[in-house]
């Protein structure tokens, strides 16, 4: 009869450097491979980008003090103003697991209508040098949703510097050089 249960360490550690190398490894490599799934991987792949660059420079701001921002939520009064392709996009990137949508889990006032957090597959964060833990999250209006979904890409930058001030960022942290 064989053990079946794990056995412990012998104290044979893997490098913390070499476990985040081959996080960032494979992350990359799965990154790519949403353009592969259904039929619109190409336009699941621009999304997931252009969350990632988002968040990431959510986090490369200098002025950030306050718990990184790894997640969004859509303006639950204004979610009646999301496209169809918008709302078909989300449809395929929950699919598809390129986004993850939970119910809301904290909420900063009694009177918020309840509503969902959409969450970038975990396997993606490293790519974007962000946790994949859920941290804090960035509420949008559904225009912006739109933009980030469907819209061009000089109209996602606009909508990136009304997030994020261009004069905050920190060149020091963070790895994205195309992100203005």
């Amino acid at each position: 009869m064989s053990d079946w249960r794990p056995r412990k360490c012998q104290g044979n550690f893997v490098d913390p450097e070499i476990q985040a190398r081959a996080a960032r490894q494979v992350s990359d490599s799965l990154f790519q491979g949403i353009s592969q799934v259904g039929l619109h991987g190409e336009k699941l792949l621009e999304i997931a980008r252009r969350l990632g660059q988002i968040f990431e420079a959510f986090n490369r701001r200098r002025s950030q003090s306050e718990t990184e921002i790894n997640h969004f939520s859509i303006d639950e009064a204004d979610r009646v103003h999301l496209s169809s392709a918008s709302t078909q996009i989300l449809k395929e990137a929950k699919i598809w697991s390129v986004l993850y949508e939970e119910k809301e889990t904290k909420s900063k006032s009694d009177y918020d209508v309840s509503q969902a957090d959409w969450i970038l597959n975990q396997i993606y964060c490293p790519h974007f040098n962000i946790s994949y833990r859920k941290r804090k999250k960035v509420t949008l209006k559904a225009g912006q949703v739109n933009v980030i979904l469907s819209g061009s890409y000089e109209q996602f930058e606009i909508i990136l510097k009304s997030l994020v001030d261009v004069n905050e960022l920190d060149p020091d942290v963070g790895s994205t050089a195309e992100l203005f």
